[in-house]
């Protein structure tokens, strides 16, 4: 797939997990309205629609790896924001397997073979410690 298909792919991607993972609320706890500042026809701020739990687990379950394989800077960084804006909400409840899939790919250090997937892990875990 084409470097500018999947960049576009993955700022969607952070932006709709950003949006859609949780109700969006303030300090105080009052629902916020939506990034995009849309409103009904009655004036009132629009709910954005969340993801449910089963897209959820597909996302957490396959943008880890597909981090790993990414070659392309911007894309990896993109990647690795939308998995520190996720894990905000489900590590370690919902994410347990998180960090020991990071790990056990730094782990793998010493096989020459690996050099971008280590990169990749130890980027994510820089960006979910930050």
């Amino acid at each position: 797939v084409q470097y500018e298909v999947r960049q576009q792919a993955a700022i969607q991607l952070k932006n709709i997990c950003r949006e859609c993972w949780v109700e969006r609320v303030s300090f105080t706890g009052a629902p916020l309205p939506p990034l995009d500042g849309g409103s009904t026809e009655n004036g009132e701020p629009k709910k954005a629609p969340l993801l449910d739990e089963e897209d959820k687990g597909l996302i957490r379950n396959n943008l880890v790896e597909a981090l790993l394989a990414e070659p392309e800077k911007s894309i990896r960084d993109l990647m690795a924001e939308t998995i520190h804006s996720i894990a905000t909400h489900d590590f370690p409840d919902k994410w347990p397997n998180l960090l020991p899939t990071l790990l056990s790919t730094i782990s793998q250090s010493s096989d020459s073979s690996q050099a971008l997937r280590v990169h990749n892990a130890l980027l994510a875990l820089r960006k979910i410690c930050k």
